[in-house]
Protein backbone atom coordinates (compact mmCIF):
# COMPACT_ATOMS: atom_id res chain seq x y z
CA UNK A 1 0.00 0.00 0.00
CA UNK A 2 3.06 2.19 0.53
CA UNK A 3 4.13 1.36 -2.60
CA UNK A 4 1.57 2.23 -4.33
CA UNK A 5 1.28 5.94 -2.48
CA UNK A 6 4.37 6.53 -3.44
CA UNK A 7 4.39 5.58 -7.15
CA UNK A 8 1.50 7.72 -6.83
CA UNK A 9 3.01 10.83 -5.73
CA UNK A 10 6.02 10.11 -7.83
CA UNK A 11 3.73 9.90 -11.07
CA UNK A 12 1.70 13.04 -10.51
CA UNK A 13 4.99 15.11 -9.42
CA UNK A 14 6.67 13.80 -12.47
CA UNK A 15 3.33 15.07 -14.27
CA UNK A 16 2.90 18.54 -12.74
CA UNK A 17 6.65 19.41 -12.58
CA UNK A 18 9.27 16.95 -14.04
CA UNK A 19 7.80 16.84 -17.34
CA UNK A 20 8.22 20.39 -18.29
CA UNK A 21 12.19 20.14 -18.11
CA UNK A 22 11.26 18.01 -21.21
CA UNK A 23 11.78 19.31 -24.64
CA UNK A 24 11.07 17.80 -27.79
CA UNK A 25 14.78 17.17 -28.32
CA UNK A 26 15.06 15.06 -25.05
CA UNK A 27 12.00 12.66 -26.08
CA UNK A 28 11.02 11.02 -29.60
CA UNK A 29 8.40 9.49 -31.32
CA UNK A 30 5.24 8.53 -29.46
CA UNK A 31 6.38 9.46 -26.16
CA UNK A 32 6.93 13.05 -27.65
CA UNK A 33 3.58 12.63 -28.84
CA UNK A 34 1.79 11.25 -25.35
CA UNK A 35 3.93 14.52 -23.70
CA UNK A 36 2.65 17.32 -26.03
CA UNK A 37 -0.66 15.95 -25.85
CA UNK A 38 -1.03 15.79 -21.97
CA UNK A 39 0.62 19.30 -22.03
CA UNK A 40 -1.35 20.76 -24.04
CA UNK A 41 -4.34 19.05 -22.41
CA UNK A 42 -2.86 20.44 -18.66
CA UNK A 43 -2.38 23.83 -19.98
CA UNK A 44 -5.98 24.25 -21.55
CA UNK A 45 -7.26 22.92 -18.14
CA UNK A 46 -5.35 25.66 -16.27
CA UNK A 47 -6.04 28.43 -18.66
CA UNK A 48 -9.83 27.94 -18.71
CA UNK A 49 -9.60 28.01 -14.77
CA UNK A 50 -7.23 31.02 -14.83
CA UNK A 51 -8.95 33.18 -17.85
CA UNK A 52 -12.36 32.57 -16.01
CA UNK A 53 -13.74 31.29 -19.53
CA UNK A 54 -17.34 30.06 -17.76
CA UNK A 55 -17.87 34.14 -16.73
CA UNK A 56 -16.52 34.96 -20.46
CA UNK A 57 -19.20 32.44 -22.09
CA UNK A 58 -22.19 33.96 -19.82
CA UNK A 59 -21.33 37.41 -21.39
CA UNK A 60 -21.25 36.10 -25.08
CA UNK A 61 -24.10 34.53 -24.16
CA UNK A 62 -25.73 37.27 -23.00
CA UNK A 63 -24.41 39.48 -26.43
CA UNK A 64 -25.51 36.25 -28.02
CA UNK A 65 -29.09 36.36 -27.03
CA UNK A 66 -29.52 40.07 -27.40
CA UNK A 67 -28.40 39.68 -31.47
CA UNK A 68 -30.29 36.64 -31.82
CA UNK A 69 -34.46 37.80 -32.30
CA UNK A 70 -32.95 40.99 -34.80
CA UNK A 71 -30.48 38.85 -36.66
CA UNK A 72 -32.89 35.76 -37.36
CA UNK A 73 -36.15 38.30 -37.97
CA UNK A 74 -34.15 39.69 -40.63
CA UNK A 75 -32.67 37.19 -41.99
CA UNK A 76 -35.72 35.47 -42.48
CA UNK A 77 -37.39 38.39 -43.95
CA UNK A 78 -34.16 38.56 -46.40
CA UNK A 79 -34.94 35.45 -47.10
CA UNK A 80 -38.22 36.14 -48.22
CA UNK A 81 -37.41 38.76 -50.51
CA UNK A 82 -35.49 36.03 -52.60
CA UNK A 83 -37.70 33.26 -52.47
CA UNK A 84 -35.60 31.60 -49.81
CA UNK A 85 -37.38 31.82 -46.85
CA UNK A 86 -37.99 28.19 -46.03
CA UNK A 87 -34.18 27.62 -46.54
CA UNK A 88 -33.48 30.24 -43.83
CA UNK A 89 -35.76 28.65 -41.36
CA UNK A 90 -34.47 24.78 -41.67
CA UNK A 91 -31.00 26.69 -41.47
CA UNK A 92 -31.96 28.19 -38.06
CA UNK A 93 -33.95 25.23 -37.13
CA UNK A 94 -31.05 22.81 -37.65
CA UNK A 95 -28.79 25.41 -35.75
CA UNK A 96 -30.74 25.39 -32.57
CA UNK A 97 -31.98 21.84 -32.46
CA UNK A 98 -35.02 21.24 -29.77
CA UNK A 99 -35.96 24.83 -29.83
CA UNK A 100 -39.08 24.61 -31.82
CA UNK A 101 -41.02 26.45 -29.88
CA UNK A 102 -38.48 29.79 -29.75
CA UNK A 103 -37.92 29.42 -33.71
CA UNK A 104 -41.36 29.52 -33.96
CA UNK A 105 -41.42 32.83 -31.82
CA UNK A 106 -38.57 34.04 -33.97
CA UNK A 107 -40.72 33.57 -37.36
CA UNK A 108 -43.26 35.29 -35.97
CA UNK A 109 -41.08 38.42 -35.25
CA UNK A 110 -40.10 38.05 -38.89
CA UNK A 111 -43.25 38.10 -40.31
CA UNK A 112 -44.25 41.39 -37.61
CA UNK A 113 -41.54 43.14 -39.22
CA UNK A 114 -41.96 42.30 -42.90
CA UNK A 115 -45.52 43.60 -42.14
CA UNK A 116 -44.14 47.17 -40.63
CA UNK A 117 -41.45 47.10 -43.43
CA UNK A 118 -43.25 48.46 -46.45
CA UNK A 119 -40.53 50.67 -47.88
CA UNK A 120 -37.09 50.71 -48.87
CA UNK A 121 -36.13 53.08 -46.18
CA UNK A 122 -36.81 50.84 -43.36
CA UNK A 123 -35.61 47.56 -45.02
CA UNK A 124 -32.38 49.68 -45.89
CA UNK A 125 -32.36 50.76 -42.31
CA UNK A 126 -33.11 47.22 -41.05
CA UNK A 127 -29.95 45.73 -43.00
CA UNK A 128 -28.19 48.39 -41.52
CA UNK A 129 -29.10 47.66 -37.92
CA UNK A 130 -28.74 44.11 -38.83
CA UNK A 131 -24.41 44.56 -39.63
CA UNK A 132 -24.50 46.53 -36.68
CA UNK A 133 -25.23 43.82 -34.38
CA UNK A 134 -23.20 41.15 -36.01
CA UNK A 135 -20.47 43.61 -36.11
CA UNK A 136 -20.86 44.15 -32.28
CA UNK A 137 -20.82 40.47 -31.84
CA UNK A 138 -18.19 39.90 -33.34
CA UNK A 139 -16.88 42.62 -32.03
CA UNK A 140 -17.25 40.95 -27.71
CA UNK A 141 -16.24 37.71 -29.30
CA UNK A 142 -12.94 38.57 -30.65
CA UNK A 143 -12.15 40.62 -27.47
CA UNK A 144 -12.71 37.18 -25.57
CA UNK A 145 -10.29 35.30 -28.31
CA UNK A 146 -7.94 37.86 -27.90
CA UNK A 147 -7.83 37.59 -23.95
CA UNK A 148 -6.91 33.72 -24.59
CA UNK A 149 -4.61 34.59 -27.16
CA UNK A 150 -3.13 36.87 -24.80
CA UNK A 151 -3.14 39.79 -27.78
CA UNK A 152 -3.13 43.04 -26.45
CA UNK A 153 -4.20 45.35 -29.39
CA UNK A 154 -7.13 44.21 -31.20
CA UNK A 155 -8.40 44.74 -34.58
CA UNK A 156 -8.06 49.08 -36.68
CA UNK A 157 -11.93 49.97 -37.44
CA UNK A 158 -10.84 49.19 -41.04
CA UNK A 159 -10.02 45.76 -40.90
CA UNK A 160 -12.86 45.09 -38.64
CA UNK A 161 -15.26 45.95 -41.00
CA UNK A 162 -13.39 44.06 -43.48
CA UNK A 163 -12.72 40.85 -41.63
CA UNK A 164 -16.75 41.21 -39.89
CA UNK A 165 -17.81 41.42 -43.64
CA UNK A 166 -15.80 38.20 -44.70
CA UNK A 167 -16.99 36.31 -41.81
CA UNK A 168 -20.74 37.40 -41.95
CA UNK A 169 -20.40 36.17 -45.75
CA UNK A 170 -18.37 32.64 -44.57
CA UNK A 171 -20.30 31.71 -41.74
CA UNK A 172 -23.71 31.15 -44.08
CA UNK A 173 -22.03 30.12 -46.58
CA UNK A 174 -21.25 26.63 -44.43
CA UNK A 175 -24.31 26.94 -42.85
CA UNK A 176 -25.96 26.91 -46.60
CA UNK A 177 -23.19 24.04 -47.71
CA UNK A 178 -23.69 21.83 -45.57
CA UNK A 179 -28.06 22.10 -45.51
CA UNK A 180 -28.10 22.01 -48.61
CA UNK A 181 -25.58 18.91 -49.28
CA UNK A 182 -27.80 17.20 -46.62
CA UNK A 183 -30.84 17.83 -48.66
CA UNK A 184 -29.67 16.48 -51.69
CA UNK A 185 -28.35 13.46 -50.47
CA UNK A 186 -31.48 13.07 -48.43
CA UNK A 187 -33.48 13.70 -51.77
CA UNK A 188 -30.90 11.24 -54.07
CA UNK A 189 -31.06 8.49 -51.49
CA UNK A 190 -35.11 8.53 -51.94
CA UNK A 191 -34.85 7.62 -55.54
CA UNK A 192 -33.97 4.62 -57.33
CA UNK A 193 -30.95 5.95 -59.32
CA UNK A 194 -28.31 4.06 -57.02
CA UNK A 195 -27.64 0.53 -56.07
CA UNK A 196 -27.20 -0.77 -52.08
CA UNK A 197 -23.55 -0.30 -51.54
CA UNK A 198 -24.15 3.25 -52.67
CA UNK A 199 -26.87 4.12 -51.00
CA UNK A 200 -24.75 3.12 -47.61
CA UNK A 201 -21.96 5.33 -48.55
CA UNK A 202 -24.14 8.21 -49.12
CA UNK A 203 -26.31 7.04 -45.73
CA UNK A 204 -22.42 7.04 -44.29
CA UNK A 205 -21.36 10.55 -45.60
CA UNK A 206 -24.89 12.31 -45.16
CA UNK A 207 -24.21 10.76 -41.10
CA UNK A 208 -20.40 12.71 -41.07
CA UNK A 209 -21.62 15.85 -43.08
CA UNK A 210 -22.77 17.85 -39.64
CA UNK A 211 -19.91 17.01 -38.10
CA UNK A 212 -17.42 17.70 -40.97
CA UNK A 213 -19.04 21.18 -41.27
CA UNK A 214 -19.06 21.75 -37.31
CA UNK A 215 -15.03 21.12 -37.66
CA UNK A 216 -14.46 23.14 -40.49
CA UNK A 217 -16.51 26.48 -38.85
CA UNK A 218 -14.78 25.82 -35.52
CA UNK A 219 -11.50 25.88 -37.67
CA UNK A 220 -12.10 28.91 -39.53
CA UNK A 221 -13.00 30.62 -36.31
CA UNK A 222 -10.59 29.95 -34.38
CA UNK A 223 -7.80 30.77 -37.22
CA UNK A 224 -9.63 34.09 -38.07
CA UNK A 225 -11.18 35.37 -35.02
CA UNK A 226 -7.62 36.10 -33.23
CA UNK A 227 -5.71 39.10 -34.38
CA UNK A 228 -2.61 37.37 -34.33
CA UNK A 229 -1.25 34.23 -36.16
CA UNK A 230 -2.88 30.48 -35.76
CA UNK A 231 -1.77 27.67 -37.15
CA UNK A 232 -3.83 25.46 -39.14
CA UNK A 233 -2.96 22.29 -37.40
CA UNK A 234 -3.55 23.56 -33.91
CA UNK A 235 -6.46 25.26 -34.78
CA UNK A 236 -7.84 21.67 -36.59
CA UNK A 237 -7.08 19.35 -33.30
CA UNK A 238 -8.96 22.23 -31.01
CA UNK A 239 -11.57 21.81 -33.55
CA UNK A 240 -11.83 17.99 -33.56
CA UNK A 241 -11.59 17.92 -30.13
CA UNK A 242 -14.56 21.03 -29.67
CA UNK A 243 -16.71 19.50 -32.64
CA UNK A 244 -16.73 16.59 -31.12
CA UNK A 245 -18.06 17.68 -27.88
CA UNK A 246 -20.14 20.12 -29.34
CA UNK A 247 -22.26 17.49 -31.07
CA UNK A 248 -22.09 14.83 -28.08
CA UNK A 249 -23.85 17.97 -26.26
CA UNK A 250 -26.19 18.47 -28.72
CA UNK A 251 -27.27 14.66 -28.54
CA UNK A 252 -27.64 15.13 -24.89
CA UNK A 253 -29.56 17.95 -25.04
CA UNK A 254 -31.94 16.36 -27.73
CA UNK A 255 -32.23 13.59 -25.73
CA UNK A 256 -32.67 15.68 -22.22
CA UNK A 257 -35.49 18.04 -23.98
CA UNK A 258 -37.57 15.11 -24.84
CA UNK A 259 -37.50 13.79 -20.65
CA UNK A 260 -38.33 17.48 -19.98
CA UNK A 261 -40.96 17.91 -22.20
CA UNK A 262 -42.69 15.36 -20.17
CA UNK A 263 -42.93 18.27 -17.42
CA UNK A 264 -44.25 20.78 -19.76
CA UNK A 265 -47.80 20.87 -17.56
CA UNK A 266 -45.31 22.49 -14.93
CA UNK A 267 -43.14 24.81 -16.73
CA UNK A 268 -45.26 25.10 -19.47
CA UNK A 269 -43.73 27.73 -22.63
CA UNK A 270 -41.36 29.71 -19.86
CA UNK A 271 -39.29 26.03 -19.67
CA UNK A 272 -38.27 27.43 -23.26
CA UNK A 273 -35.95 30.28 -22.48
CA UNK A 274 -33.67 28.44 -20.03
CA UNK A 275 -33.06 25.68 -21.82
CA UNK A 276 -32.09 27.67 -25.02
CA UNK A 277 -29.93 29.86 -22.66
CA UNK A 278 -28.35 26.47 -21.32
CA UNK A 279 -27.62 25.86 -25.11
CA UNK A 280 -26.05 28.68 -25.97
CA UNK A 281 -23.90 29.06 -22.93
CA UNK A 282 -22.23 25.36 -22.91
CA UNK A 283 -22.14 25.93 -27.02
CA UNK A 284 -19.74 29.17 -25.96
CA UNK A 285 -18.13 27.48 -23.24
CA UNK A 286 -17.41 24.40 -25.60
CA UNK A 287 -16.43 26.83 -28.16
CA UNK A 288 -14.27 28.78 -25.94
CA UNK A 289 -12.28 25.45 -24.63
CA UNK A 290 -11.40 24.69 -28.01
CA UNK A 291 -9.79 28.21 -28.74
CA UNK A 292 -7.96 27.55 -24.76
CA UNK A 293 -6.67 24.29 -26.32
CA UNK A 294 -5.45 25.69 -29.77
CA UNK A 295 -3.66 27.91 -27.67
CA UNK A 296 -2.12 25.55 -25.31
CA UNK A 297 -1.55 23.17 -28.18
CA UNK A 298 1.04 26.37 -29.99
CA UNK A 299 2.69 27.29 -27.19
CA UNK A 300 3.53 24.51 -25.10
CA UNK A 301 7.44 25.42 -26.04
CA UNK A 302 6.56 28.58 -24.40
CA UNK A 303 5.84 26.57 -20.71
CA UNK A 304 8.62 24.21 -20.96
CA UNK A 305 10.87 25.41 -17.65
CA UNK A 306 8.31 27.34 -16.45
CA UNK A 307 9.50 27.61 -13.07
CA UNK A 308 13.26 28.11 -14.32
CA UNK A 309 12.12 31.92 -14.35
CA UNK A 310 11.00 32.12 -11.26
CA UNK A 311 13.95 30.66 -9.40
CA UNK A 312 16.70 32.59 -11.87
CA UNK A 313 18.93 34.92 -9.30
CA UNK A 314 19.38 38.44 -10.17
CA UNK A 315 23.14 37.61 -11.40
CA UNK A 316 21.87 35.04 -14.06
CA UNK A 317 19.49 37.25 -15.02
CA UNK A 318 21.21 40.44 -15.72
CA UNK A 319 23.85 38.39 -17.86
CA UNK A 320 20.96 36.65 -20.02
CA UNK A 321 19.79 39.92 -20.89
CA UNK A 322 23.58 40.86 -21.51
CA UNK A 323 23.72 37.85 -23.64
CA UNK A 324 20.47 38.78 -25.65
CA UNK A 325 21.42 41.80 -26.54
CA UNK A 326 24.69 41.03 -27.78
CA UNK A 327 22.96 38.40 -30.04
CA UNK A 328 20.72 41.11 -31.56
CA UNK A 329 23.66 43.69 -31.85
CA UNK A 330 25.94 41.39 -33.25
CA UNK A 331 23.84 39.92 -36.03
CA UNK A 332 22.78 43.92 -36.72
CA UNK A 333 26.61 44.40 -36.94
CA UNK A 334 27.34 41.88 -38.96
CA UNK A 335 24.82 42.67 -41.55
CA UNK A 336 22.92 39.35 -40.62
CA UNK A 337 18.71 38.85 -40.65
CA UNK A 338 17.55 40.25 -38.03
CA UNK A 339 16.73 37.33 -35.33
CA UNK A 340 13.22 36.66 -33.74
CA UNK A 341 12.31 35.62 -30.23
CA UNK A 342 12.40 32.04 -31.50
CA UNK A 343 15.73 32.34 -32.93
CA UNK A 344 17.43 34.29 -30.29
CA UNK A 345 16.33 31.21 -27.58
CA UNK A 346 17.35 28.38 -29.63
CA UNK A 347 20.86 30.14 -30.40
CA UNK A 348 20.91 30.74 -26.57
CA UNK A 349 19.70 27.75 -25.70
CA UNK A 350 16.87 29.22 -23.03
CA UNK A 351 13.33 28.23 -22.75
CA UNK A 352 10.61 30.20 -24.63
CA UNK A 353 8.86 32.18 -22.16
CA UNK A 354 12.45 33.19 -20.42
CA UNK A 355 13.17 34.76 -23.78
CA UNK A 356 9.97 37.08 -24.41
CA UNK A 357 10.63 37.98 -20.48
CA UNK A 358 13.70 38.71 -21.25
CA UNK A 359 13.14 40.48 -24.90
CA UNK A 360 10.34 42.72 -23.26
CA UNK A 361 12.58 44.11 -20.92
CA UNK A 362 15.39 45.01 -23.30
CA UNK A 363 12.42 46.68 -25.16
CA UNK A 364 11.04 48.55 -22.34
CA UNK A 365 14.43 50.45 -22.11
CA UNK A 366 14.15 51.17 -25.92
CA UNK A 367 17.62 48.92 -25.94
CA UNK A 368 16.31 46.68 -28.62
CA UNK A 369 13.32 47.89 -31.06
CA UNK A 370 10.95 45.42 -32.93
CA UNK A 371 10.96 45.17 -36.65
CA UNK A 372 8.63 44.30 -39.23
CA UNK A 373 9.55 42.13 -41.99
CA UNK A 374 8.53 42.48 -45.75
CA UNK A 375 6.70 39.04 -45.41
CA UNK A 376 3.61 39.25 -43.61
CA UNK A 377 3.24 35.78 -43.07
CA UNK A 378 7.19 35.59 -40.66
CA UNK A 379 7.04 36.38 -36.96
CA UNK A 380 8.44 40.05 -36.10
CA UNK A 381 12.22 40.37 -35.45
CA UNK A 382 14.52 42.33 -33.10
CA UNK A 383 17.14 45.11 -34.05
CA UNK A 384 18.88 47.30 -32.25
CA UNK A 385 17.62 50.71 -30.45
CA UNK A 386 20.51 52.37 -29.67
CA UNK A 387 23.84 53.08 -31.88
CA UNK A 388 26.01 49.49 -31.78
CA UNK A 389 29.35 51.27 -31.53
CA UNK A 390 28.42 53.19 -28.53
CA UNK A 391 26.40 50.63 -26.53
CA UNK A 392 28.64 48.87 -23.84
CA UNK A 393 28.00 46.13 -21.24
CA UNK A 394 28.67 48.90 -18.74
CA UNK A 395 25.38 51.39 -20.27
CA UNK A 396 23.28 48.12 -20.75
CA UNK A 397 23.50 48.20 -16.93
CA UNK A 398 23.18 51.61 -16.52
CA UNK A 399 19.76 51.41 -18.59
CA UNK A 400 18.86 48.91 -16.51
CA UNK A 401 18.87 50.37 -13.25
CA UNK A 402 17.42 53.86 -14.26
CA UNK A 403 14.42 52.19 -15.49
CA UNK A 404 11.44 52.77 -13.24
CA UNK A 405 10.59 55.93 -10.99
CA UNK A 406 11.25 56.24 -7.00
CA UNK A 407 7.56 56.29 -6.30
CA UNK A 408 8.34 56.09 -2.30
CA UNK A 409 9.80 60.10 -2.77
CA UNK A 410 12.39 58.72 0.29
CA UNK A 411 16.19 60.47 -0.24
CA UNK A 412 17.95 57.36 0.77
CA UNK A 413 21.29 59.56 0.71
CA UNK A 414 20.23 61.26 3.54
CA UNK A 415 19.62 59.32 6.12
CA UNK A 416 21.48 56.85 5.11
CA UNK A 417 24.93 58.74 3.76
CA UNK A 418 27.24 55.77 4.51
CA UNK A 419 25.86 53.20 2.97
CA UNK A 420 24.44 55.34 -0.05
CA UNK A 421 27.80 56.25 -0.60
CA UNK A 422 29.51 52.85 -0.45
CA UNK A 423 26.45 51.61 -2.85
CA UNK A 424 27.46 54.01 -5.44
CA UNK A 425 31.01 53.58 -4.72
CA UNK A 426 30.63 49.53 -6.20
CA UNK A 427 27.81 50.74 -8.62
CA UNK A 428 30.23 53.00 -10.46
CA UNK A 429 33.46 50.33 -9.73
CA UNK A 430 30.87 47.36 -11.92
CA UNK A 431 30.37 50.39 -14.39
CA UNK A 432 34.10 51.23 -14.90
CA UNK A 433 34.53 47.18 -15.88
CA UNK A 434 31.96 46.69 -18.34
CA UNK A 435 32.75 50.42 -20.17
CA UNK A 436 35.25 47.99 -22.68
CA UNK A 437 33.33 45.46 -24.21
CA UNK A 438 30.40 46.69 -26.93
CA UNK A 439 27.64 44.65 -26.76
CA UNK A 440 28.06 43.71 -30.68
CA UNK A 441 31.36 42.24 -29.68
CA UNK A 442 30.09 39.59 -27.72
CA UNK A 443 31.65 36.29 -29.12
CA UNK A 444 28.91 33.12 -29.37
CA UNK A 445 31.19 31.29 -31.49
CA UNK A 446 32.12 28.70 -29.02
CA UNK A 447 28.56 28.77 -26.94
CA UNK A 448 27.38 25.03 -28.51
CA UNK A 449 25.61 23.70 -24.68
CA UNK A 450 23.72 20.86 -25.27
CA UNK A 451 21.44 21.05 -21.80
CA UNK A 452 20.50 24.04 -19.67
CA UNK A 453 22.67 23.56 -16.41
CA UNK A 454 20.19 24.11 -13.59
CA UNK A 455 17.81 21.68 -15.48
CA UNK A 456 20.62 18.98 -15.44
CA UNK A 457 21.35 18.83 -12.49
CA UNK A 458 17.81 19.03 -11.11
CA UNK A 459 17.02 15.85 -13.15
CA UNK A 460 19.83 14.59 -11.35
CA UNK A 461 18.82 15.16 -8.23
CA UNK A 462 15.22 13.62 -8.48
CA UNK A 463 16.68 10.46 -9.80
CA UNK A 464 18.84 10.20 -7.12
CA UNK A 465 16.04 10.46 -4.64
CA UNK A 466 13.91 7.80 -6.78
CA UNK A 467 17.29 5.34 -6.63
CA UNK A 468 18.02 5.65 -3.03
CA UNK A 469 14.21 5.04 -1.82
Amino acid sequence: MNNFIRRIIITWRFLKHDIWSYTNEDVRGTYRWLMNVFKAVYLSIRFFLAHRIMVRASALTYYTLLALVPTVALALGIGRGFGMQEMFYNLITEAFPGQAEVIDYINTFAEKYLERATSSIVIGIGIILLLWVIYSLIGNIEDVFNGIWQVKDGRSTVRRITDYLSIIFLVPTFLVISSGTQIFLQTYIKTDLYDYVLSQTLLTILRWIPYTFTILLLTFIYIVIPNCKVRFLNAFAAAVIAGTAFLLFQWLYINGQIWVSKYNAIYGSFAALPLLLLWIQMSWIICLYGAELSYASQNIQNYNFENVEEKLSRQDRDFLLTLVAGVIYNKFANEEPAPTTEEVGQLLKLPARLTGSLIRQLADIDVIREGYPTDRHKPNNWIPGKETDKLTIAALFDLLAANGENLLKIDYSKYFPKEYATFNAMRNAALLQGQSILLRDINLDNFKPLYISLVKEKRQRNTQKTSNR
